[in-house]
């Protein structure tokens, strides 16, 4: 009886002891893809920018993002336009590493998207952002007066927002993007 009895103490102490959550396990694993990506993202530092490019070697912003997420098997349209169509808008207060910003190009006054960078540190007022700018892949302080003035909004790559409400960014590409669109390239640096 009294075998039986720390069988069931036993037990009971076990579910009492903090575990993990499914939650916090899902965080840290979407938290440990963001790391990889960026540091994927990372291996382009200096490469120079060309205008509709996404060749390995040259970039333009919405190359250099698409090239990176390819090779974590997430795929987004080619156009920084199109991307945030395609990722889910969050509020600047709450952006977090791999999230994408999205900027007006060159004309401050035009509505258009033409820029996208990655954000790689998101440490409140001192953001950090990758990006293929005239000067190649670098990393960049958010905000600037430059950017700040072209700032539109930042969205989170379905697959990495841990919302199963939100469809994966292969389904979402494949269902909402033609593909003619993917490979053409609408933004300006």
């Amino acid at each position: 009886m009294k075998r039986g009895r720390n069988t069931v103490l036993l037990l009971l102490l076990t579910l009492l002891v903090p575990m993990k959550s499914i939650a916090q396990e899902i965080t840290d694993s979407l938290m440990s893809e963001v790391e990889r990506i960026i540091e994927t993202g990372k291996r382009y530092l200096g490469k120079p920018y060309r205008f509709k490019a996404d060749s390995g070697y040259h970039f333009d912003c919405s190359g250099y993002v698409s090239h990176v997420l390819l090779q974590h098997n997430i795929r987004l349209p080619r156009s920084s336009r199109d991307m945030q169509k395609a990722v889910r808008k969050v509020p600047y207060d709450e952006v977090k590493k791999g999230d994408l910003i999205f900027f007006k190009g060159r004309n401050s006054k035009s509505p258009a998207i033409g820029h996208v960078a990655m954000i790689v540190d998101d440490t409140p007022g001192a953001l950090k952002m990758i990006h293929a700018a005239s000067r190649g892949i670098v990393i960049d302080p958010y905000p600037t007066p430059y950017y700040k003035k072209r700032y539109v909004s930042v969205g989170r790559i379905p697959r990495l927002a841990g919302d199963s409400t939100v469809a994966p960014a292969d389904t979402l590409h494949a269902a909402s993007v033609p593909d003619s669109l993917i490979h053409q390239s609408l933004s300006v640096n």
